[in-house]
Parts: C-alpha cells; sequence; structure tokens
C-alpha cells in the first residue's frame, strides 16, 4: 500500500481561503476529486473547485445600474381599524386557519401536511393538539 504525500501548501492555502457556500460535503468532494486526479506518489497540487465550470458557460445576466437614492417599496400598512386588538389571539386564529386549510388540502393526512407546512410530525401534532385540531378533541 503506498502512503498518500498530501497536499501542496499552495492547495492547502486555496481550500483554506476558499469561499464554501454549499456543506462540508462540498470540500470533501472538492478533496476527494483532487486526490483522485493527481498523479500516483507526488503530492497534490491542483484542485478544482467547480467541476462543471467551461469557457462555454454563459456570463450571468448584468445587473441594472441601481437608481439615485433609491428606496424600498414601503410596506403595506393595515388601516386602524383592522388592526387587532389582541395580537396573540389573532395570531392563534390565523395559525389555526392554516392548519385547518392544510389539513383539508392533504385529506387530514396529518404526515403530508406536516410535510407541507415544513413542520416535523411531532411539531404537527403538537399544533393541532393547541388548537384542539385532533379527532376526538372539543372544539
Amino acid at each position: 500500500w503506498m502512503g498518500f504525500p498530501g497536499f501542496r501548501r499552495a492547495v492547502l492555502w486555496a481550500l483554506r481561503d476558499h469561499v464554501w457556500p454549499g456543506t462540508v460535503r462540498e470540500l470533501r468532494n472538492v478533496g476527494e476529486r483532487a486526490v483522485y486526479n493527481a498523479e500516483p506518489d507526488t503530492p497534490v497540487g491542483d484542485v478544482e473547485f467547480d467541476p462543471f465550470d467551461s469557457p462555454y458557460r454563459p456570463n450571468p445576466p448584468e445587473r441594472a445600474a441601481p437608481e439615485e437614492e433609491s428606496q424600498p417599496a414601503p410596506k403595506p400598512k393595515l388601516p386602524a381599524a383592522e388592526l387587532p386588538t389582541d395580537l396573540r389571539n389573532a395570531v392563534a386564529e390565523y395559525e389555526k386557519e392554516i392548519l385547518e386549510r392544510a389539513l383539508d388540502t392533504h385529506r387530514h393526512n396529518q404526515r403530508a401536511t406536516a410535510e407541507a407546512l415544513g413542520l416535523t410530525y411531532n411539531q404537527l401534532r403538537n399544533d393541532l393538539r393547541k388548537h384542539a385540531l385532533l379527532p376526538g378533541d372539543q372544539g
């Protein structure tokens, strides 16, 4: 069995200084690819961060020049008559309405409802219990 001779110092610095937008899996994949492509018994001297890089890849669209002193669009405001007088109760009612609509949409399949709402099954069950929406609960 031959030993791994390692990475050249420049490659180590390049790996360290690269902005890793993905997960640690991305770093592992780049390292594995570099080792696989290296000559046997020689330190890894080159690393390719984007295996799909191509001189034929289209350039990203150019951004429009920002308008002078551009202001973000103002947020729409609720008329004072529509503001809730009890925020916690209004939020709870809205949450219950979302749960009811999601359950109806997914034909009361709790696993599908949880997935659609980005919740775990247990989180959904806790929310359903909180709003007395489980079968057999008194509403």
